[in-house]
Protein backbone atom coordinates (compact mmCIF):
# COMPACT_ATOMS: atom_id res chain seq x y z
CA UNK A 1 0.00 0.00 0.00
CA UNK A 2 1.29 3.96 -0.38
CA UNK A 3 3.27 5.30 2.07
CA UNK A 4 0.68 8.59 3.97
CA UNK A 5 3.53 10.69 2.51
CA UNK A 6 3.42 9.69 -1.19
CA UNK A 7 7.36 8.36 -0.70
CA UNK A 8 6.79 4.57 -1.58
CA UNK A 9 5.28 1.33 -0.78
CA UNK A 10 5.29 -0.73 1.99
CA UNK A 11 5.94 -4.54 1.04
CA UNK A 12 2.39 -6.86 1.12
CA UNK A 13 3.05 -10.47 2.86
CA UNK A 14 0.71 -13.19 1.40
CA UNK A 15 0.73 -16.74 2.89
CA UNK A 16 2.28 -18.75 -0.13
CA UNK A 17 2.92 -21.88 -0.40
CA UNK A 18 7.19 -21.62 0.04
CA UNK A 19 6.96 -25.74 -1.41
CA UNK A 20 10.39 -27.17 -1.35
CA UNK A 21 11.81 -23.82 0.74
CA UNK A 22 10.00 -24.63 3.79
CA UNK A 23 9.29 -20.92 4.43
CA UNK A 24 5.87 -20.19 6.08
CA UNK A 25 4.90 -17.62 3.90
CA UNK A 26 6.36 -15.46 1.04
CA UNK A 27 7.10 -11.72 1.12
CA UNK A 28 5.43 -10.16 -2.17
CA UNK A 29 6.20 -6.16 -3.23
CA UNK A 30 4.07 -4.67 -5.25
CA UNK A 31 5.51 -5.01 -8.49
CA UNK A 32 4.78 -8.99 -7.93
CA UNK A 33 8.74 -9.77 -7.14
CA UNK A 34 9.09 -12.87 -4.36
CA UNK A 35 11.47 -12.69 -2.04
CA UNK A 36 12.63 -14.30 1.27
CA UNK A 37 10.45 -12.49 4.73
CA UNK A 38 12.97 -10.61 7.47
CA UNK A 39 11.23 -10.13 11.23
CA UNK A 40 11.48 -6.36 9.84
CA UNK A 41 8.89 -7.06 7.44
CA UNK A 42 7.06 -9.01 9.64
CA UNK A 43 6.53 -6.54 12.04
CA UNK A 44 5.79 -3.85 8.90
CA UNK A 45 2.74 -6.44 8.15
CA UNK A 46 1.60 -6.40 11.50
CA UNK A 47 1.07 -2.83 12.09
CA UNK A 48 -0.44 -2.25 9.05
CA UNK A 49 -2.87 -5.04 8.82
CA UNK A 50 -3.56 -4.97 12.60
CA UNK A 51 -2.80 -9.07 12.61
CA UNK A 52 -0.30 -10.46 14.77
CA UNK A 53 2.01 -12.84 13.57
CA UNK A 54 3.32 -16.07 15.64
CA UNK A 55 6.49 -17.02 17.36
CA UNK A 56 6.54 -20.16 15.34
CA UNK A 57 5.93 -17.57 11.96
CA UNK A 58 8.99 -15.28 13.07
CA UNK A 59 11.51 -18.47 14.04
CA UNK A 60 10.34 -19.62 10.49
CA UNK A 61 11.37 -16.47 8.79
CA UNK A 62 14.40 -15.93 10.93
CA UNK A 63 15.39 -19.35 9.43
CA UNK A 64 18.79 -20.64 10.25
CA UNK A 65 22.23 -19.40 10.50
CA UNK A 66 25.84 -18.76 12.48
CA UNK A 67 23.37 -18.34 15.70
CA UNK A 68 21.81 -21.66 15.42
CA UNK A 69 24.90 -23.20 14.42
CA UNK A 70 27.04 -22.28 17.85
CA UNK A 71 23.24 -23.68 19.01
CA UNK A 72 23.52 -27.09 17.92
CA UNK A 73 27.45 -27.13 18.25
CA UNK A 74 27.10 -25.88 22.32
CA UNK A 75 23.87 -28.33 22.62
CA UNK A 76 25.94 -30.83 21.18
CA UNK A 77 28.43 -30.83 23.74
CA UNK A 78 26.19 -31.31 26.62
CA UNK A 79 24.38 -33.92 24.83
CA UNK A 80 28.21 -35.83 24.59
CA UNK A 81 28.39 -34.76 28.04
CA UNK A 82 25.30 -37.07 29.14
CA UNK A 83 26.15 -39.42 26.68
CA UNK A 84 29.54 -39.77 29.01
CA UNK A 85 27.31 -39.77 32.12
CA UNK A 86 24.55 -42.28 30.92
CA UNK A 87 27.33 -44.57 30.09
CA UNK A 88 29.10 -44.47 32.94
CA UNK A 89 26.40 -45.47 35.15
CA UNK A 90 27.43 -49.01 33.73
CA UNK A 91 30.65 -48.63 33.46
CA UNK A 92 31.42 -46.89 36.23
CA UNK A 93 30.77 -49.39 39.41
CA UNK A 94 33.03 -52.04 38.54
CA UNK A 95 35.78 -50.13 39.08
CA UNK A 96 35.23 -49.08 42.54
CA UNK A 97 34.87 -52.85 43.59
CA UNK A 98 38.35 -53.79 44.79
CA UNK A 99 39.41 -50.12 46.18
CA UNK A 100 36.26 -49.61 48.12
CA UNK A 101 35.72 -53.39 48.63
CA UNK A 102 32.17 -53.42 47.47
CA UNK A 103 29.92 -56.34 47.35
CA UNK A 104 27.69 -56.81 44.13
CA UNK A 105 25.00 -55.55 45.48
CA UNK A 106 27.00 -52.41 46.67
CA UNK A 107 27.43 -51.94 43.02
CA UNK A 108 23.78 -51.99 41.72
CA UNK A 109 23.08 -49.74 44.48
CA UNK A 110 25.20 -46.96 43.44
CA UNK A 111 23.92 -47.30 39.93
CA UNK A 112 20.55 -46.98 41.15
CA UNK A 113 21.39 -44.37 43.35
CA UNK A 114 21.83 -42.34 40.23
CA UNK A 115 19.11 -43.32 37.95
CA UNK A 116 16.97 -42.22 41.01
CA UNK A 117 18.92 -38.93 41.03
CA UNK A 118 18.04 -38.75 37.32
CA UNK A 119 14.07 -39.14 38.09
CA UNK A 120 13.96 -36.84 40.96
CA UNK A 121 16.28 -34.02 38.70
CA UNK A 122 14.09 -34.57 35.69
CA UNK A 123 11.08 -33.10 37.80
CA UNK A 124 12.72 -30.63 39.66
CA UNK A 125 14.78 -29.41 36.78
CA UNK A 126 11.70 -29.38 34.53
CA UNK A 127 10.17 -26.83 37.49
CA UNK A 128 13.44 -24.55 37.50
CA UNK A 129 13.18 -24.22 33.77
CA UNK A 130 9.30 -23.63 33.86
CA UNK A 131 9.88 -20.84 36.14
CA UNK A 132 13.43 -19.48 35.75
CA UNK A 133 14.15 -20.15 32.18
CA UNK A 134 15.79 -23.13 29.93
CA UNK A 135 19.11 -21.40 29.63
CA UNK A 136 19.18 -20.66 33.53
CA UNK A 137 18.43 -24.31 34.08
CA UNK A 138 21.23 -25.30 32.03
CA UNK A 139 23.99 -23.78 33.45
CA UNK A 140 22.40 -24.56 36.62
CA UNK A 141 22.38 -28.57 35.81
CA UNK A 142 25.91 -28.01 34.33
CA UNK A 143 27.53 -25.96 37.51
CA UNK A 144 25.55 -28.61 40.04
CA UNK A 145 26.97 -31.67 38.07
CA UNK A 146 30.35 -30.54 37.48
CA UNK A 147 30.80 -29.68 40.96
CA UNK A 148 29.48 -32.38 43.02
CA UNK A 149 30.82 -34.57 40.10
CA UNK A 150 34.25 -33.56 41.03
CA UNK A 151 33.59 -34.28 44.84
CA UNK A 152 32.80 -37.64 43.84
CA UNK A 153 35.99 -38.44 42.92
CA UNK A 154 37.53 -37.16 45.74
CA UNK A 155 35.58 -39.33 48.56
CA UNK A 156 36.68 -42.19 49.74
CA UNK A 157 33.47 -43.82 51.71
CA UNK A 158 30.63 -46.18 50.27
CA UNK A 159 27.85 -44.12 51.65
CA UNK A 160 28.79 -40.75 50.84
CA UNK A 161 30.10 -41.64 47.47
CA UNK A 162 26.30 -43.16 47.41
CA UNK A 163 24.70 -39.79 48.19
CA UNK A 164 26.94 -37.75 45.89
CA UNK A 165 26.11 -40.02 42.99
CA UNK A 166 22.28 -39.17 43.51
CA UNK A 167 23.01 -35.90 43.70
CA UNK A 168 25.16 -35.98 40.08
CA UNK A 169 22.31 -38.07 38.83
CA UNK A 170 19.39 -35.25 40.07
CA UNK A 171 21.67 -32.56 38.30
CA UNK A 172 22.14 -35.22 35.04
CA UNK A 173 18.03 -35.24 35.32
CA UNK A 174 17.68 -31.61 34.39
CA UNK A 175 20.09 -32.44 30.54
CA UNK A 176 16.67 -33.30 28.86
CA UNK A 177 15.89 -29.34 28.40
CA UNK A 178 18.89 -29.22 26.42
CA UNK A 179 16.13 -30.50 23.79
CA UNK A 180 13.74 -27.51 24.20
CA UNK A 181 16.41 -25.35 24.00
CA UNK A 182 17.11 -26.56 20.29
CA UNK A 183 13.25 -27.00 18.96
CA UNK A 184 12.35 -23.43 20.24
CA UNK A 185 15.14 -21.53 18.47
CA UNK A 186 15.07 -23.19 14.87
CA UNK A 187 13.38 -23.67 12.19
CA UNK A 188 10.44 -26.25 12.24
CA UNK A 189 11.69 -27.86 9.32
CA UNK A 190 15.50 -28.33 10.91
CA UNK A 191 14.05 -29.87 13.75
CA UNK A 192 14.13 -33.60 12.67
CA UNK A 193 17.90 -32.87 11.55
CA UNK A 194 18.66 -31.46 15.11
CA UNK A 195 17.35 -34.18 17.15
CA UNK A 196 19.74 -36.66 14.89
CA UNK A 197 22.55 -34.75 15.12
CA UNK A 198 21.89 -34.14 19.05
CA UNK A 199 21.12 -38.37 19.25
CA UNK A 200 24.60 -38.82 17.72
CA UNK A 201 26.29 -36.73 20.09
CA UNK A 202 24.77 -38.72 22.83
CA UNK A 203 25.60 -41.72 21.51
CA UNK A 204 29.46 -40.70 20.47
CA UNK A 205 29.74 -39.57 24.31
CA UNK A 206 29.05 -43.27 25.43
CA UNK A 207 32.19 -44.19 22.84
CA UNK A 208 34.34 -41.87 24.65
CA UNK A 209 33.01 -43.08 27.88
CA UNK A 210 33.80 -46.59 26.50
CA UNK A 211 37.49 -45.57 25.31
CA UNK A 212 37.85 -43.90 28.39
CA UNK A 213 37.69 -46.61 30.57
CA UNK A 214 39.88 -48.95 28.06
CA UNK A 215 43.02 -46.41 28.81
CA UNK A 216 42.44 -45.57 32.33
CA UNK A 217 42.03 -48.69 33.62
CA UNK A 218 44.88 -50.45 33.14
CA UNK A 219 46.99 -47.00 34.05
CA UNK A 220 44.62 -45.65 36.79
CA UNK A 221 44.34 -49.21 39.07
CA UNK A 222 42.67 -48.55 42.07
CA UNK A 223 41.92 -44.80 41.19
CA UNK A 224 40.58 -45.76 37.80
CA UNK A 225 37.22 -44.64 38.95
CA UNK A 226 38.17 -41.41 40.53
CA UNK A 227 39.76 -40.22 36.87
CA UNK A 228 36.55 -41.38 34.97
CA UNK A 229 34.51 -39.04 37.81
CA UNK A 230 36.93 -36.34 37.34
CA UNK A 231 37.02 -36.80 33.52
CA UNK A 232 33.11 -36.46 33.49
CA UNK A 233 33.03 -33.51 35.43
CA UNK A 234 35.29 -31.95 33.23
CA UNK A 235 33.36 -31.97 30.61
CA UNK A 236 30.39 -30.36 32.13
CA UNK A 237 32.76 -27.69 32.95
CA UNK A 238 34.42 -27.48 30.13
CA UNK A 239 30.56 -27.00 28.48
CA UNK A 240 29.50 -24.02 30.16
CA UNK A 241 32.27 -21.74 28.57
CA UNK A 242 29.67 -22.03 25.75
CA UNK A 243 26.90 -20.62 27.49
CA UNK A 244 27.31 -17.08 26.37
CA UNK A 245 26.17 -18.13 22.82
CA UNK A 246 22.89 -19.47 23.96
CA UNK A 247 19.75 -16.76 24.15
CA UNK A 248 16.71 -17.31 26.77
CA UNK A 249 14.20 -19.17 24.22
CA UNK A 250 11.37 -17.07 23.16
CA UNK A 251 9.15 -19.25 23.68
CA UNK A 252 9.65 -18.90 27.36
CA UNK A 253 9.86 -15.54 27.35
CA UNK A 254 6.39 -15.11 25.57
CA UNK A 255 3.90 -17.91 26.52
CA UNK A 256 5.27 -18.00 30.05
CA UNK A 257 6.85 -15.12 30.87
CA UNK A 258 4.52 -12.88 28.71
CA UNK A 259 7.23 -10.32 28.07
CA UNK A 260 6.78 -9.60 24.40
CA UNK A 261 9.66 -7.05 24.20
CA UNK A 262 12.61 -9.57 25.57
CA UNK A 263 10.96 -12.06 23.27
CA UNK A 264 11.83 -9.77 20.43
CA UNK A 265 15.03 -9.16 21.06
CA UNK A 266 15.68 -12.63 21.34
CA UNK A 267 14.38 -13.86 18.24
Amino acid sequence: RDNSDGGGAYPMATRETAGASGDAFLMVDDCGDIYPPTLALLETRSSSSGDDFTLAEALDVIGIGPFQYRLLFTIGLISIATGLGLTGLALFPPLTRCSLHLSSWQEAILTSSALVGMVCGGIGMTHLSTRFGRRKELIVMLVWTSYFGFLSGLTSGFYWLLALRFVVGFGQGGAGQRVFVVFENIHSRHRPLATSILACCLSAGGVLEALAVKFLLPEGGGVAWRYLLFLNALIYLFCIVFQSWIFESPHFLLNIRGDREKAMAAL
